[in-house]
């Protein structure tokens, strides 16, 4: 198949979400596909200042054809445009305002989307919320797959949206949320979906650490770089004892969406914190510091709740 992605920025440098997962699934795509990534010439998201030279390169297997800002972004502007577009009271040209000062404002990219996007199987659109999406993607939308990275924030409520978010042929989500979050959206029913989170490829082979020599076996679960659940993998798997592991394959999606959607949840409470916290390693043991105010600096022990498994100490949920 011939296919397109559409991203507002591409390159190997580049390490912001969505970005990266647009390349990671180009790379797998291309190697049985035709792959083109049509993005910006900017290496920054915030002026979309022209960086790279416009035109035609490769990057591994895919071809890369990039497109010059017509202007940089005014975050003055763009800050006054926020303010009456999520104010509630604002019409569809203000909300329509956002985009365009959102950016990145990809005059040639829209051009190559009505001339050329009929010459792609598909073409896959990557985050709602930028300009070259929201006004490219209703060129093609017969033949579009939105990957819309959404998140429960001010944008997402823009009444325009519900019109938009109807246009695409397919959606690719990241988590059900997600899913439940765009659907909400929607004008109509939910074209054909698919949920497939954000991937890692395996480490490449190399000599690795000699975990018998430091006293452990695989597989154990981590936390903030310290070991909270070891057993098993069976064990891990089928009776998850550490609130951290039972919320980590809680989320591991279903195939089917409506087992998906069925399947009960361990949601984790509280903020998330942060590595820099010198408590943090007591976010599953605040009870510690409650009892011991000089505990902070404790380290959970490993307890061997059963025979071969072993879970950090953690408060009852």
């Amino acid at each position: 198949m011939k296919l397109a992605c559409v991203v507002h920025r591409f390159g190997a440098d580049i390490a912001g979400g969505s970005e990266a997962h647009c390349r990671h699934v180009a790379e797998h795509l291309a190697v049985e596909h035709d792959v083109t990534v049509l993005t910006s010439c900017a290496r920054d998201h915030i002026t979309w200042r022209n960086e790279h030279a416009a035109g035609a390169s490769t990057l591994g297997a895919l071809k890369v054809l990039r497109f010059p800002a017509s202007r940089e972004r005014s975050l003055h502007r763009f800050a006054e445009v926020s303010e009456l577009a999520f104010s509630g009271a604002a019409g569809e040209s203000v909300q329509e305002d956002w985009f365009r000062e959102n950016g990145p404002n990809l005059p040639g990219l829209l051009e190559h989307l009505r001339t050329h996007g009929g010459e792609y199987d598909a073409i896959l659109f990557w985050a709602f919320r930028y300009a070259e999406v929201y006004f490219g993607l209703p060129h093609v939308r017969e033949r579009a797959i939105l990957v819309p990275t959404a998140e429960e924030d001010p944008v997402i409520r823009m009444p325009l949206l519900e019109r938009f978010f109807a246009l695409p042929a397919g959606y690719i989500f990241l988590t059900p949320e997600e899913q439940e979050l765009v659907e909400r959206r929607m004008s109509t029913a939910t074209p054909p979906s698919c949920i497939i989170g954000s991937g890692l490829d395996p480490a490449p082979p190399g000599p690795g650490a000699d975990l018998a020599a430091l006293g452990l076996r695989d597989p154990f679960l981590l936390y903030l770089g310290r070991i909270v659940e070891l057993a098993d993998r069976e064990a891990i798997y089928e009776d998850p004892l550490h609130p951290y592991t039972r919320g980590l394959i809680s989320a591991v999606p279903l195939p089917d969406p409506r087992l998906e959607r069925a399947k009960p949840r361990a949601k984790l409470q509280g903020d998330l914190p942060s590595p820099l916290d010198s408590r943090a390693s007591l976010t599953f043991l605040k009870s510690k510091v409650i009892d011991d105010p000089d505990a902070e600096q404790y380290v959970p022990q490993l307890i061997e709740a059963k025979p071969g498994h072993f879970v950090a100490e953690h408060d009852p949920v």
